[in-house]
């Protein structure tokens, strides 16, 4: 008799691992759909056009996403910060010319000489700057 309660006893211990294994693995497979939702989700609408223009293949032929995608996606990520600070520096260099204009205008200097003039110029104000100084 003892024995038949030893086998019972091993038969519960193995069902609750082997609930504990699937309850493990079921989360885990969540986690992985909610991640991969997330990240279709995330994807914008360059990532879903081709790079010419292109429908996408279908979702049934793919397997997942290769490197070669994950690298692109990066650079399209890359390349838009980029174009955003390009377009702050444009913003901040069309100010400081504004600025430099009105300064040229109330000093009575002509912003528009050759290239000769330029440097000439740019002498004169590091002359006057040591002179201050």
């Amino acid at each position: 008799m003892s024995y038949n309660l030893y086998q019972v006893q091993q038969a519960a211990a193995w069902t609750e691992r082997i609930q504990k294994e699937q309850m493990i693995a079921e989360r885990f497979t969540a986690e992985r759909t909610r991640e991969a939702a997330a990240k279709k989700k995330k994807a914008s609408a360059l990532d879903k056009i081709g790079a010419y223009g292109s429908a996408p293949p279908t979702e049934a032929g793919r397997s997942g996403v290769s490197r070669r995608t994950g690298a692109t996606a990066v650079m399209k990520e890359r390349l838009a910060l980029l174009e955003e600070q390009l377009e702050s520096e444009r913003a901040e260099r069309k100010a400081v010319q504004l600025k430099l204009e009105r300064l040229a205008k109330v000093a009575g200097i002509d912003v528009e000489e050759d290239e000769e003039g330029e440097a000439e110029a740019l002498a004169e104000a590091e002359a006057a700057t040591e002179a201050e100084a």
